[in-house]
């Protein structure tokens, strides 16, 4: 019998075969020490970085690390229907410290001629006085949400698939409502999480959204532990572990946590099954700080095929973190005292 040498593989969208796993996504957000938002006319190259102002101020690269230091994402944004494309909206969140916490992102926001962009980004990455800028800088409310949906549809077809109808459904439902805007991005990374999000200023990701989802994500609708199974984790803090322990602390405590300065740091890890205990310290929006020790399992790992022609058996594999326990700490001496809360 004759046995044909070709292996045939079936097409796999990632986005839904990972979405069948039933996985939860925590600990999947890249980290960042701030981003860059940047109106960019569509269409978008496949990589935002080769898009101006990105393709004269970096190498096709994911990141730029500042001279202090710090690590930003550039981003690319829709425009919003209706500019006259006079001036671009850019728009940069950075990591503030806040006592012996980090976070959240402080918000700042300028109207820019098209021709002043790259000079104001390149100004932002290199940590250069931004006085020059000042009269074209505008205020934006700290209690208000921003929500960006991916949409980057040359970068990942799942995301320019699934992107757009949730965009379009929350602007329908969003249309006028106080606290919150929305936008459309470039890739936020993760695609077989989409439709994917970011939301500033507490700077969490989210995987798998719906338009009620995402509706009740932008507004602080319900508490947040109906709406954990979406969220990766924040990028204000690095490693899996550490992600999930501080979506614990933000099931326990409400949207408030997010709002609040955290701390994280690894108390306790087991070599033979990678468990790792995190003490996590927040705030409750009362001025009391809030500290558990979560400890975090690694659960499985689970298949991360290519979008599209799998060209092979073999792919990648990525870890399923799963939050076994969260108890929270009542001495104060133990933890080291109380973490300041935002705004006080």
């Amino acid at each position: 019998m004759d046995v044909s040498p070709d292996l045939v593989m079936p097409r796999v969208r990632c986005a839904p075969f990972h979405g069948s796993l039933a996985a939860d996504p925590v600990g999947s957000a890249g980290a960042y020490d701030a981003f860059l938002f940047v109106e960019v006319p569509l269409p978008w190259e496949r990589d935002i970085s080769l898009n101006e102002p990105f393709r004269s101020l970096m190498d096709r690269a994911s990141s730029v690390s500042a001279p202090d230091g710090s690590r930003w994402r550039p981003m690319g944004a829709v425009p919003v229907d209706g500019d006259d494309g006079s001036t671009a909206r850019v728009t940069a969140y950075e990591a503030r410290p806040g006592g012996r916490g980090r976070g959240p992102y402080g918000r700042s926001e300028w109207r820019c001629p098209p021709d002043g962009v790259a000079d104001l980004c390149r100004t932002l990455l290199t940590g250069a006085d931004r006085a020059p800028f000042d009269d074209m800088q505008i205020d934006v409310d700290e209690d208000v949400v921003d929500l960006y949906v991916c949409t980057h549809g040359r970068r990942d077809t799942c995301c320019g698939s699934l992107g757009p109808g949730v965009h379009q459904e929350l602007d329908r439902r969003l249309d006028g409502a106080a606290g919150v805007r929305l936008g459309r991005c470039s890739h936020t990374g993760g695609h077989r999480f989409a439709p994917t999000a970011l939301t500033f200023p507490d700077g969490y990701a989210w995987a798998h959204l719906t338009a009620d989802v995402a509706e009740r994500v932008a507004l602080r609708k319900g508490p947040p532990r109906e709406l954990a199974a979406h969220c990766r984790g924040t990028s204000l803090l690095d490693g899996g572990p550490v992600q999930a322990a501080d979506r614990a602390g933000l099931v326990r405590v409400g949207w408030d946590w997010a709002t609040s300065p955290r701390r994280a740091e690894v108390v306790a890890f087991e070599r033979d099954t990678l468990a790792t205990t995190v003490r996590v310290t927040g705030g409750d929006g009362t001025g009391t700080a809030r500290t558990f020790d979560v400890r975090v399992e690694l659960e499985r790992h689970i298949p991360a095929p290519t979008c599209g022609v799998v060209d092979g058996p073999e792919f990648d594999v990525e870890p399923v973190w799963r939050v076994a326990s969260a108890d929270e700490v009542t001495s104060a001496d133990e933890v080291g005292g109380p973490v300041p809360v935002a705004g006080q």
